[in-house]
């Protein structure tokens, strides 16, 4: 028998196949370990999301520490924007005097700005220790500060650009029905924005 054929019969062997494929395999398991290990050690800032599917992986010191600093950083930036874009102004009207700038939206929007912080808080606060340490609440938490932050900060700036694009705020939309539909439809897409960054909050970890 050729020397040639012989060895290609060999190469076809079921059994070698079969240990090639299971050789494979495992090194693709070890990869997708060292991958999914990689992850878990992974400083997350706008993520809580994996943060949420990493639940097991326990933060370092000095993670929980970044996450506390920018947690803060967060929560000021979102202050500045609630007292700046959100808080009632005394406005003089000529014949009426001072007039607050509050509408009914506004003070709806407020309170389901408080409502949805404060309800993930409670629920972070509940979960029992063995089920999530105070480093994953402290990571949940600021993970979904400064995803909420970040996603307002984006909406400031494309709000920003449409006004520099049509050279300001479109005279349909400056006052009367349209205005307010125009309001309505910026409050709608910030409360979306704060639901999403805090929706994995409300999520219960099973251990």
């Amino acid at each position: 028998m050729d020397a040639n054929a012989w060895g290609d019969n060999r190469n076809d062997d079921p059994s070698d196949r079969k240990f090639q494929y299971k050789a494979n395999s495992a090194t693709a398991i070890l990869d997708e370990m060292d991958f999914i290990d990689r992850q878990s050690k992974k400083l997350r800032l706008f993520d809580p999301q994996n943060v949420y599917c990493f639940k097991n992986a326990k933060p370092s010191l000095f993670q929980s520490f970044v996450h506390f600093v920018t947690m803060l950083v967060s929560f000021t930036c979102l202050v500045y924007l609630w007292r700046h874009f959100h808080l009632a102004k005394a406005i003089e009207v000529v014949g009426a005097g001072t007039v607050s700038s509050s509408t009914v939206m506004n003070d709806l929007f407020k309170f389901a700005f408080i409502l949805v912080i404060f309800y993930a808080i409670v629920v972070l606060s509940k979960l029992v220790e063995h089920m999530a340490t105070d480093r994953y609440r402290l990571a949940m938490l600021a993970n979904s500060f400064n995803r909420t932050a970040l996603d307002l900060f984006t909406l400031l700036i494309l709000l920003w650009i449409c006004k520099k694009l049509f050279g300001g705020v479109p005279a349909v939309f400056a006052n009367g029905v349209y205005a307010d539909i125009g309001d309505l439809f910026i409050y709608a897409v910030e409360i979306v924005i704060i639901y999403r960054g805090f929706r994995f909050c409300h999520k219960e970890v099973a251990q």
